[in-house]
């Protein structure tokens, strides 16, 4: 196990969370967007520049447990990695969907029975708040880190550029070809809880998590470039959505792809930025902060909406989106910080 610290990983986590929060604060404005310069449209652009909050996530987990296991000698190491990875993020889970589903059905009168049956069936698909799905996600990653963890090993004396077309171009397949089964025989409705959708974020980061160090060599010399193809993604990605709106329709498939490669460009130069930051002093450790605590502001943050929808309901529009943004990035941190020290904090922070 390598317990090296990588600090950008962790400070492209804060940025991430900074995403998710945007995407939520912006999401009821930006469903009135209209085809025409407006300010609805200008959220619907902020939200979906931030669209590569989750994405990143996944690829940055699949960074972290690679990076820190070489591979699974025993069955005990096993074990003992799916033990930890059930008590810090299983368990906070299990009491946040309690919580947010005694909140969403407080006053409902049902049996203990039918209670308990809703409140399962909440756990499964991360029904229980709309941002839950992320944990039931993850897990599916978690079930299949190994299997990855034993082809990095097994192809380990393979040139590292093969490494990353063989296991990315089986991601690929794998996940192209389950976008096409559930398009045409739609077998889920909600793809987003479905590891499948973003089993490519997930292996890239897996494979640059194995190879971090020869990677970090061979991209300082290619910065302009990723930053450059980040940005016509980008483009691209909005372009996408005025499109839409003037009426185009566009094959699901191309919209997939460019979408996926934006924010896997996207969280890979956001990486390189947070090598760049490191520079300055106030800005990464408020990142890293937010990075650190970034599981606990994810579950805690919909509850401070809750409030800021109350106390600022008579204020302007843009004002409410940036003061609850701040809100619900400000009091779940400091509410972390502070009870951090508790010996049993982990319930509730996860990790």
């Amino acid at each position: 196990m390598n317990g090296r610290h990588i600090t950008e990983a962790t400070a492209t986590r804060g940025i991430a969370i900074i995403g998710v929060v945007v995407i939520h604060s912006t999401a009821a404005a930006a469903s009135n967007a209209t085809f025409g310069w407006n300010n609805q449209l200008v959220y619907l652009i902020i939200n979906k520049m931030a669209s590569f909050a989750v994405p990143a996530f996944i690829l940055l987990s699949g960074f972290v447990l690679c990076f820190r296991n070489a591979k699974f000698a025993t069955k005990q190491e096993l074990l003992s990695f799916y033990m930890n990875r059930g008590k810090y993020l299983l368990i906070p889970y299990f009491l946040w969907s309690l919580a947010y589903h005694f909140y969403h059905n407080f006053g409902v009168n049902e049996s203990f029975f039918v209670w308990l049956k809703i409140y399962l069936t909440d756990l499964y698909s991360g029904a229980a708040s709309y941002h839950l799905y992320f944990v039931p996600l993850i897990a599916q990653y978690y079930l299949i880190t190994p299997a990855i963890i034993g082809l990095l090993h097994f192809l380990r004396n393979q040139k590292i550029g093969n490494v990353f077309l063989i296991l990315l171009a089986l991601a690929a397949f794998i996940q192209i070809m389950s976008g096409i089964g559930n398009q045409t025989f739609h077998w889920v409705e909600d793809k987003s809880i479905w590891a499948s959708t973003y089993l490519l974020c997930f292996v890239l980061g897996c494979c640059l998590g194995r190879y971090y160090e020869p990677y970090s060599i061979w991209i300082k010399q290619k910065r302009s470039i990723l930053y450059g193809i980040t940005l016509v993604l980008l483009i691209l990605h909005i372009e996408k959505y005025l499109l839409l709106f003037s009426g185009w329709k566009l094959y699901w498939l191309f919209s997939e792809l460019l979408i996926q490669a934006y924010c896997i460009f996207a969280t890979l130069s956001l990486i390189e930025a947070a090598k760049g930051l490191a520079r300055l002093s106030i800005i990464p450790q408020t990142l890293f902060y937010l990075g650190k605590y970034s599981l606990f502001i994810y579950f805690f943050h919909p509850f401070v909406l809750v409030f800021c929808d109350r106390i600022f309901i008579s204020f302007p529009e843009l004002s409410v989106i940036v003061l609850s943004t701040l809100l619900r990035l400000a009091v779940p941190l400091a509410f972390g910080v502070m009870i951090k020290k508790w010996h049993w904090s982990w319930i509730l922070l996860g990790k």
